[in-house]
């Protein structure tokens, strides 16, 4: 929790089965981040533009989101589906979601330094069978605040965006960009309704 009593910036991946179960009154903190995941999960997979109604009130009823927590989740994933930086996604040929990684013996000194491998899944990968050089990987992350400097984000998610690329390595691909893409946050230089969300951007 922050400092406005807001939920920190997740990815999502918290919350489990277990969690949901035990989901306080005033709500989970990561079930927002957990329902988004989720919703654009069945927008991928499903060759979708648009979520249904039916399918968003049953998310918010499957992770227990508090009236506030709804009212997010509808203009987070608003913003994401009418965002420049999905259309981008949306050019690749193959896009796939919840893409499980592990990696053994990170070579990069950073991340090596918490374990002996890496683990988990991306949440959007992006390759083109034409060009197998190349990735692009897209995290969604809710929550968050809008104080943030461009120096700071680039340094918060940096850790994460090396672990994608170091896995993505190994796999074959030279050129991997990694793009945290802040759903709630408002991008401060472009004026658009809805408005963009915030980018951080790592090419390696």
């Amino acid at each position: 929790m922050d400092e406005a009593g807001d939920d920190a910036e997740s990815d999502g991946s918290e919350m489990t089965d277990a969690d949901v179960a035990a989901v306080e009154p005033a709500g989970n903190p990561m079930a927002l981040g957990s329902a988004f995941h989720a919703a654009c999960q069945w927008l991928i997979e499903m060759g979708a533009d648009v979520l249904p109604a039916e399918r968003a009130d049953a998310l918010a009823r499957l992770w227990h989101l508090t009236p506030e927590q709804r009212e997010r989740f509808d203009a987070a994933l608003d913003r994401w589906l009418k965002s420049s930086v999905r259309a981008e996604l949306l050019a690749w040929p193959c896009i796939r979601a919840e893409v499980p990684f592990f990696s053994l013996g990170c070579e990069d000194e950073d991340i090596a330094r918490y374990g002996a491998y890496a683990e988990g899944a991306i949440d959007v990968l992006a390759t083109d069978p034409a060009d197998p050089s190349r990735a692009l990987v897209i995290d969604y992350k809710t929550g968050g605040t809008p104080d943030e400097t461009p120096d700071q984000l680039l340094e918060k998610h940096a850790l994460q965006a090396r672990v994608y690329a170091d896995a993505l390595h190994k796999a074959g691909f030279e050129a991997v960009t990694v793009k945290f893409v802040r759903v709630e946050q408002a991008n401060p230089a472009i004026f658009v309704e809805p408005a963009e969300p915030q980018v951080v951007t790592y090419n390696l």
